[in-house]
């Protein structure tokens, strides 16, 4: 009876860990999106993007003010789907594609719906990348894609 119940222990800790780190091998990543309006009149950058204002005044030269629109922060799992409404018929969805070995890469699908737009990007965890679209209101819509960490 004892040997029994030590190797139906045994068999369960064992099913435990194989569980934990089949669940640690998909890992998850924290991506945050965020949409801008950058506007030609006006010097007004938001609070919420001070520590992108230069990266943004770099890329986007022609454009002296930036608002932050939405800002989320998406959970994903590989093959995992977020998003970001940002109007009425404006849309931003993050597919959480594949992880490179040693989570050194992360490959993102990123989808602008009206107008109809699709890439593929491949962030380092900490990197952000800036993706100028259609026409916004008063503005241009600016997607920012930051990936914080490579998942635990």
């Amino acid at each position: 009876m004892t040997r029994k119940l030590i190797v139906l222990s045994l068999a369960s800790i064992t099913f435990l860990f194989f569980k934990a780190d089949v669940s640690h091998a998909k890992g998850l990543a924290w991506i945050e999106v965020k949409a801008i309006r950058a506007a030609e009149k006006g010097d007004k950058i938001d609070a919420g993007l001070k520590g992108m204002a230069g990266q943004l005044k770099k890329r986007f030269k022609k454009f002296k003010s930036y608002e932050l629109i939405k800002n989320k922060m998406l959970k994903l799992d590989v093959g995992g789907t977020g998003g970001l409404k940002i109007g009425p018929q404006k849309k931003v969805k993050v597919k959480f594609k594949a992880r490179s070995k040693k989570n050194r890469t992360l490959t993102l699908g990123l989808t602008i719906e009206k107008p109809k737009f699709y890439t593929e990007i491949e962030l380092r965890p900490g990197s952000l990348v800036l993706i100028g679209g259609p026409k916004l209101d008063r503005g241009v819509l600016v997607i920012a894609v930051k990936v914080l960490n490579p998942g635990t």
